[in-house]
């Protein structure tokens, strides 16, 4: 009985392939055979080329942030809900980079590590505190809350940091934030202790406010960002 030989490709010494030539194949039937469901394979590949690697995960830091803004001298509403929007026509990747509302696409699935809070340096500072005084956040996935609390327990850890120009009888404020510009100055789960996303899994973070308070007419209104940053797991490509 014969048996199957399979020979190094000359031009690429890590590809091994089944010995097909005419000599190999001469009086063989079962080769013949093997020859002909190769080469078919070989075709549906060339026209169905799936550019997916399966059984491989693409994983790699990443940050899905949303924001939400309300005018001047106006009270913004009760209940803050970011990652309810995707890109569209309205909003761009200078408000979010989520491409679903409320969820991530299929087959993505995202390790939460931390819940960041970034007020618009051009914010007032008496708008800010008016945020964090009035305003607790929820992060909910499915019907679940996995974290709650006031929104200076989740530093932006990124914009301006605060500063003043005084003089002998003036304070003018420049620039505030919640908390250092800092990336490393946040409230991070770590890998360990994050919560998952899963594929599928609805999620968004809620700001609620039993009386949303005004925001000065000086100033330029809310201009809030959230961001949920940790580990993306994708299809690799």
């Amino acid at each position: 009985m014969r048996k199957l030989q399979f020979v190094q490709n000359p031009a690429n010494p890590y590809e091994v392939g089944m010995d097909l030539s005419p000599a190999a194949l001469a009086g063989d039937s079962r080769k013949n055979m093997f020859a002909r469901t190769i080469e078919r394979a070989r075709r549906a590949v060339g026209r169905h080329h799936n550019p997916v690697v399966p059984n491989i995960t693409d994983i790699q830091p990443w940050m899905y942030y949303d924001r939400l803004t309300s005018a001047a001298n106006a009270a913004p509403s009760n209940s803050l809900l970011f990652f309810t929007t995707p890109l569209s026509s309205t909003k761009t990747k200078l408000d979010t980079n989520l491409k679903q509302a409320g969820r991530l696409p299929d087959p993505k699935h995202f390790l939460a590590m931390a819940i960041r809070f970034v007020f618009d340096s051009g914010m007032a500072v008496a708008d800010i505190q008016l945020m964090i005084r009035n305003y607790y956040i929820e992060f909910e996935i499915g019907d679940k809350l996995f974290a709650e609390g006031h929104l200076d327990l989740y530093a932006g850890g990124a914009g301006i940091t605060g500063l003043a120009a005084t003089t002998a009888t003036t304070t003018t404020i420049t620039a505030y934030n919640n908390g250092a510009a800092d990336p490393t100055a946040t409230n991070n789960w770590g890998a360990e202790h994050g919560i998952h996303i899963l594929q599928g899994q609805t999620f968004q973070v809620r700001a609620i406010s039993p009386a949303a308070p005004t925001m000065s007419a000086a100033g330029l209104g809310l201009n809030l960002r959230c961001v949920l940053d940790g580990i993306l797991y994708r299809e690799a490509q």
